[in-house]
């Protein structure tokens, strides 16, 4: 009987903390936006109000203000990285590289930007989209005419060019 007490006292508390967090983290975001208009060149505020409107669901205004952070301050990786995390969630895997590829140019020893590299690249329903970013990143534009009907992938660069001369005599293009 105590023991119930006490859980249902704690569970009360703990929403009455829940509601408060919620309530200050809301304050913020009205602070944060103040701030950006009032410094539209600061780098550093649009990559806490971008961060902040991403939390509270706000994603294409929380894109458009860390693309402005990133833009004012294109080496610092924390914005960089806040996007890359960002199109990845949305399943736009040809940016979330784009930003990836960003962060270890920055830092190439990173071990974390190198995992979100691997992840990203490795993401099964993002391989169609990277593929047709490397072919347009070929000079060749993915059109429907040009639009991969398979993809063979190995291991290594010697069997690759082995499965691409069986490949050959049936298509017009093998990479």
């Amino acid at each position: 009987q105590q023991q119930t007490g006490q859980v249902e006292s704690l569970a009360a508390t703990i929403q009455q903390f829940r509601q408060e967090a919620l309530e200050l983290r809301q304050a913020e975001l009205e602070l944060l936006a103040r701030d950006a208009r009032l410094a539209p060149t600061n780098a550093a505020i649009q990559y806490r109000y971008g961060l902040s409107l991403y939390l509270h669901n706000r994603e294409p205004e929380a894109e458009k203000t860390l693309v402005q952070a990133v833009k004012l301050a294109p080496d610092t990786p924390d914005a960089v990285m806040a996007l890359a995390l960002l199109f990845q969630k949305q399943k736009r895997f040809a940016e979330s590289l784009d930003y990836a590829e960003r962060l270890l140019k920055l830092r190439p020893q990173d071990p974390t930007y190198q995992r979100l590299l691997e992840e990203i690249q490795n993401h099964p329903s993002g391989c169609d989209k990277l593929l047709s970013k490397a072919l347009e990143d070929d000079n060749n534009p993915v059109t429907e005419e040009n639009q991969p009907r398979a993809v063979v992938m190995v291991p290594t660069r010697e069997l690759g060019e082995q499965v691409s001369k069986v490949f050959k005599p049936f298509t017009h293009t093998t990479r």
